[in-house]
């Protein structure tokens, strides 16, 4: 089996990349790497690696009407919901990883993945069931395909069972001859729950005493998500891999050179004599095999390809959009007891890198909004913070609705 590496984005704005690789004993050997979003150097170091990237996704009815200049629905679903993820989130993962990227799935992989990788291999239809903080991730997998997701609420041991029967129930009420599993999986749980309607299950995903957290649970569902199978990918250009090696192997040579170089600069120092003869030797021979080498011609003429390329990259890179920056502003600004309910935006007149962003919401003081306009305007992402309106709410006078306008330029300089 070949190394697999699975990448998911966390909350805190950070890449998170599993890896793993199963050797002929049949021991399982795990690698954990996390970096920044925006750090190229930790991204450049991918190499020659295939990567599946998560997106985080929501699941809605197939016949729902699409928003396809903002959405991106997952190709090659034929069950009763399908998976939905940004299109501008999907696109910074394309520009992020580029020649590496194998292909962009949804992260709740790893609820039909994982099982099917480590769990019981005659059981083709099952459900898993995660508990993340407060609430309950719950996939349907038919035919070792995942169907559906659901996210319920409490999250507590207890509530599992009620929660898979209202799924069940909603589930035949609307497919009556469709059947759904009998058995759960339950992963990283220390506590089995008791159900009398299903078989449950218990999945331990773990890198020796080392228990997977939810994001490393996500990126490893990823991972195995391409040998696996049973979850749809986003549409996308595949990676070339011909460039990730050509690539690879021009860092090597590039290093190999660099390293030439030093033992040239530092053997005259140590040795003498015959062994600098036999240096200068070995020199002479190496340009006359770069000089005449018709395949190392080529791969020179492929680097100097790739490099006008990486240029293009960086020129488009460094216009990135700064809506990440922004939104982090934002949820690093926002005081407790304030809450947003819509964000809008709309270019400025005569102006390419500006746009004017209106924020409302409600809190639970006048006080709070002042603070949160100050935090805002503060953080640098913005400017010209403005109030647009603040009024007591009808029905519950002890909430204020307010709106604030800001400008943001749109790309880095």
């Amino acid at each position: 089996m070949q190394t697999l590496h699975g990448i998911a984005p966390t909350d805190d704005g950070r890449y998170v990349m599993v890896s793993l690789r199963k050797k002929k004993s049949g021991v399982v050997h795990y690698s954990v790497r996390r970096w920044g979003l925006h750090d190229k150097i930790r991204t450049a170091l991918l190499l020659h690696r295939g990567v599946y990237c998560g997106m985080p996704s929501f699941w809605q009815p197939a016949g729902a009407p699409a928003q396809e200049e903002k959405l991106l629905g997952a190709a090659g679903v034929n069950h009763r919901f399908r998976p939905s993820a940004g299109r501008l989130q999907a696109r910074m993962h394309e520009e992020t990883f580029a020649d590496n990227l194998l292909a962009l799935v949804p992260d709740d992989a790893f609820l039909c993945s994982i099982p099917l990788f480590y769990g019981d291999l005659s059981l083709h239809s099952f459900f898993t069931a995660y508990r993340a903080n407060d609430f309950w991730v719950i996939g349907v997998i038919i035919n070792k395909e995942l169907c559906a997701v659901f996210k319920m609420a409490p999250g507590t041991v207890d509530a599992l069972e009620a929660h898979l029967g209202r799924i069940k129930r909603s589930w035949k009420n609307a497919a009556p001859n469709e059947p759904l599993p009998e058995h759960v999986y339950v992963l990283n749980l220390d506590a089995t729950p008791r159900c009398d309607e299903f078989f449950m299950h218990p999945l331990r995903v773990s890198a020796g005493k080392k228990v997977f957290a939810e994001e490393e649970l996500r990126a490893l569902g990823c991972a195995l998500a391409g040998n696996a199978g049973g979850v749809g990918f986003f549409p996308g250009a595949p990676s070339d891999g011909v460039v990730r090696i050509v690539r690879t192997a021009a860092l090597a040579g590039g290093a190999a050179v660099l390293m030439l170089a030093a033992l040239a600069t530092l053997l005259p120092a140590a040795l003498s004599g015959n062994v600098q003869l036999k240096v200068r030797s070995s020199e002479a021979r190496y340009r006359t095999i770069i000089t005449n080498n018709l395949e190392l011609k080529t791969l020179c003429d492929r680097n100097d390809s790739l490099a006008r390329t990486i240029l293009q990259l960086q020129k488009k890179s460094s216009r990135q959009t700064q809506w990440g920056r922004f939104l982090d502003a934002l949820g690093e600004s926002r005081p407790v007891d304030l809450y947003f309910d819509k964000l809008g935006s709309e270019p400025v007149a005569g102006s390419a890198s500006k746009v004017r962003i209106a924020i409302s919401g409600s809190a639970k003081s006048e006080t709070l909004v002042t603070d949160f306009m100050t935090r805002l305007q503060k953080s640098g992402t913005v400017s010209n913070v403005s109030l647009s309106f603040l009024e007591k709410n009808e029905k519950n006078a002890t909430i204020c609705n307010f709106r604030i306008i800001c400008l943001m330029n749109i790309t880095v300089a």
